[in-house]
């Protein structure tokens, strides 16, 4: 193979790698002050989640969402054994994939929805595994896959729907 040739698979390969997005678990910690999704100091990382990443909010107070422009990959509100929330007051919030309220067994989640939208790719459980509610009186959800309520025998889930609409697959 001529060497030219071999050079520029070599300069296109790597930026290739260079350009490529790498998922990781994007933890909440609040430190920023404010509680504002939106502030990258909030998060163990530094930077704000992607729509690459796994988010996990384990801890009270959670973010509130009052600007447009969250994003996620996994969503988890409440994980583990921790308790965790989560407030859409007026902003956007879109998930590529799912959106666990009270993910695990022994795990606590809150997801108040004030107002704004949400776009969840796949499935949005309250209760997957642990003790959540959806507190909703306006805004809109849109689910691209299925949403439940107490996902399974260990789960409890309540949704206090006073407003706002919710939409799913």
């Amino acid at each position: 193979m001529p060497a030219r040739l071999i050079y520029l698979l070599s300069v296109v390969l790597a930026l290739f790698l260079a350009g490529s997005v790498q998922a990781v678990t994007v933890t909440w910690t609040d430190a920023g002050g404010a509680h504002n999704w939106l502030t990258a100091a909030n998060w163990d990382i530094g930077l704000l989640p992607t729509s690459a990443d796994t988010t996990v909010i384990k801890m009270l107070p959670g973010p509130t969402i009052a600007n447009e422009g969250a994003q996620s990959g996994v969503l988890r509100v409440g994980a583990g054994s921790a308790a965790g929330a989560l407030t859409v007051d007026g902003g956007t919030l879109t998930t590529a994939t799912n959106l666990h309220v009270a993910q695990a067994q022994g795990s606590e989640g809150t997801l108040t929805m004030i107002s704004g939208a949400m776009t969840i790719g796949n499935n949005f459980v309250v209760g997957l595994s642990g003790l959540a509610a959806l507190n909703m009186t306006d805004g809109t959800i849109a689910v691209g896959g299925d949403f439940r309520v107490a996902n399974d025998s260990t789960a409890k889930g309540h949704v206090n729907l006073d407003g706002g609409v919710i939409t799913a697959n």
